[in-house]
């Protein structure tokens, strides 16, 4: 006999209910529902939440730091935490180094300086800054010697940095180049190594080199970055160096070896090394043969060590010798250069007859005209020998005299400097508006201005007949453009700097006077007629001289080392601006005031004689450069 199921009703129907609107009193089949329901949710959670915490104590033992130093090496005494330089990552295919090998310099992380920027936090723009700079711990001793002495001057504030791969303590470099102090050696010192250095391939170390020497030049503006040249340096410091310092606008200069003059130079000077140059000018007169081959051999002996080679150009007569044509034709200029590169040119003039004065004066003003108000010009006479470290004077007198800072108040004042000098019974330098006819430097800027002031002569007086009546006559064989330059020097205040020789003391060049052009000769006739005198000794004629023209022209020329010793601050003669001893045209002692009223004469009668101007007075103080046309009434 089959049961009859009972209708179940599910949780949610009791609605169906025809019986009752409410739920059938006893029906507790929704609340069981709700509490297993919940209990299953309850479960999923706690799963969940299990798996969660076992998957991130994996990761934290997983990834648990292994190199961590002790907790007292990681705080400091007032409880910050130390920085800690981050570890270069590992290289995979790099086989790892056997223990006391050095690391692999495959390194091309970021760089990153440490300890750069806590030297240069304390610095600020310095126009008088000069940089200093290493790589290689071999290049460290000489460039750290130069850094030194030329801190010892004062005339610069001295930065040394370090870029290379091996750590530089400073108080060891100091000491082992026998350097006792931080007195001794006032500059100031630069770690601009960056991190893992070591281990950093030859690109990101050239990287670091530019990098950081854009951070110096930032900070401090430095004018002038000095380094070692030689191949003692690294290739990639060398290689950065060069790329940076051309695009910061710096030059970089080699450490000297030897006649360390450059460190004797401040910033601002430095700062032109690259820009200077010098061009040489020879005006060979007929039959100087002689003459002419010993100044161009003087010329090639002498010392051009680490400096370049200046340009040589030979003006000739239209007649000359077989001799001197096959030894200008072989001449070496610069000394063992092939043809192609040599800087020598040769000019010979076509008419046979000396041209007049007015002739003669363009000729020699057209031989040369600076490129830049830079390039300056050395015009000598074949009559002289040049000293073997002439060219190293001039570059330092160039440098310090025209573009120090400390010579400001004269450097627009100077005309050049004369090689030939005076002599005087303390030494020195001075400043003088006599001319030198045999051996003088001319600047570029002063060289324009002569060419200005000779266009404007040759138009007031086309045959050069003019002369200012109250000057005194100079000789006759003096040449017309040595004549416009005294005027030019009179009339605009400008002045040579000469060095002055104590009496015995040498000169910078020697002016030989046994061989002359007749003309020459000729003006001294009068001179040396009382030089000597027949007389009768035993029955022969002997003549007895009685002075020579040659004991105060012709000595012994300076060495080397005098030269550069006349450069030494503590000299006598050492080149100074402050307190030169002033020279008028005559080359008679004066003070600025009687010069300044000399002038204020003289560019009246100027004017008025050569200028045709009608009246003789003349406003100097609007008498400029470009307002020369005023002496000739434009």
């Amino acid at each position: 006999m089959a049961i009859a199921r009972r209708p179940t009703l599910a949780a949610g129907d009791w609605r169906s209910n025809k019986k009752s609107d409410e739920p059938p009193p006893g029906n507790n089949l929704n609340g069981a529902s709700s509490v297993w329901r919940a209990v299953r949710q309850l479960r999923r959670r706690r799963i969940v939440l299990a798996l969660l915490v076992v998957w991130l104590l994996y990761l934290f033992i997983h990834h648990i730091p292994t190199n961590l130093p002790p907790v007292s090496k990681r705080f400091d005494q007032y409880g910050a935490q130390r920085p800690t330089r981050p570890q270069p990552p590992p290289n995979k295919g790099a086989p790892v180094p056997a223990d006391g090998a050095p690391p692999p310099a495959n390194y091309e992380g970021v760089i990153r300086f440490h300890e750069l920027p806590v030297t240069l936090s304390s610095q600020h723009y310095d126009p008088g800054a000069v940089l200093f700079a290493f790589s290689s711990l071999r290049s460290a001793s000489p460039v750290l010697a130069a850094a030194c002495a030329m801190a010892r001057r004062g005339r610069a504030r001295v930065h040394i940095a370090s870029m290379g791969r091996q750590p530089v303590d400073k108080a060891s470099l100091l000491e082992l180049n026998g350097i006792a102090a931080d007195d001794d050696c006032p500059l100031t010192w630069h770690n601009a190594q960056p991190d893992f250095a070591r281990e950093s391939s030859e690109a990101r170390m050239s990287a670091s080199v530019e990098a950081a020497l854009g951070y110096l030049h930032k900070a401090l503006g430095m004018q002038a970055v000095l380094v070692d040249h030689s191949p003692r340096e690294d290739t990639f410091f060398r290689a950065a160096v060069e790329a940076r310092t051309r695009i910061i606008d710096v030059p970089a200069l080699g450490v000297p070896d030897h006649d360390a003059w450059m460190l004797a130079l401040d910033a601002a000077a430095l700062r032109q090394w690259n820009q200077v140059s010098i061009e040489i000018v020879i005006r060979a007169p007929t039959e100087s043969s002689a003459s002419l081959v010993r100044l161009l051999k003087s010329i090639q002996r002498a010392d051009y060590s680490a400096l370049s080679y200046p340009k040589l150009t030979i003006e000739m007569p239209a007649v000359i010798d077989q001799s001197l044509g096959e030894y200008v034709s072989n001449y070496q200029w610069p000394p063992g250069t092939p043809v192609t590169k040599r800087t020598l040119t040769l000019r010979r003039r076509v008419a046979r007859a000396e041209p007049d004065a007015a002739g003669a004066a363009v000729l020699t003003l057209e031989s040369f005209y600076p490129s830049t108000v830079q390039t300056h010009v050395l015009v000598l006479s074949p009559d002289v020998e040049l000293s073997d470290s002439y060219y190293h004077l001039l570059l330092y007198l160039i440098l310090d005299a025209k573009h120090s800072a400390r010579s400001s108040p004269v450097s627009d004042q100077l005309l050049g400097i004369s090689l030939d000098g005076k002599t005087g019974a303390d030494g020195g330098w001075a400043l003088t508006q006599a001319t030198s006819e045999h051996a003088a430097l001319y600047f570029g800027d002063k060289w324009i201005q002569l060419h200005n002031y000779v266009t404007l002569r040759l138009q007031a007086d086309p045959e050069w007949r003019k002369s200012v009546e109250t000057e005194p006559g100079q000789p006759a064989n003096t040449p017309a453009w040595i004549r416009a330059t005294g005027e030019l020097m009179q009339a605009m205040s400008y002045f040579m700097l000469e060095p002055v020789f104590a009496t015995g003391a040498s000169p910078l060049v020697t002016v030989h006077t046994e061989l002359q052009t007749d003309e020459a000769s000729a003006s001294t006739a009068d001179e040396n007629q009382d030089l000597g005198s027949l007389e009768q000794e035993d029955g022969h004629l002997v003549l007895k001289v009685t002075g020579s023209p040659l004991s105060s022209r012709e000595k012994p020329m300076l060495s080397a080392s005098s030269v550069l010793g006349r450069l030494a601050e503590n000299s006598d003669a050492a080149w100074s601006p402050d307190n030169l001893a002033l020279f008028d045209t005559h080359r008679s002692a004066a003070t600025a005031e009687e010069i300044d009223q000399r002038r204020s004469f003289y560019t009246g009668q100027l004017a008025q004689s050569v200028g045709g101007c009608t009246s003789p007075e003349i406003d100097v103080s609007s008498l400029t450069a470009d307002s020369m046309g005023i002496l000739f009434c434009g």
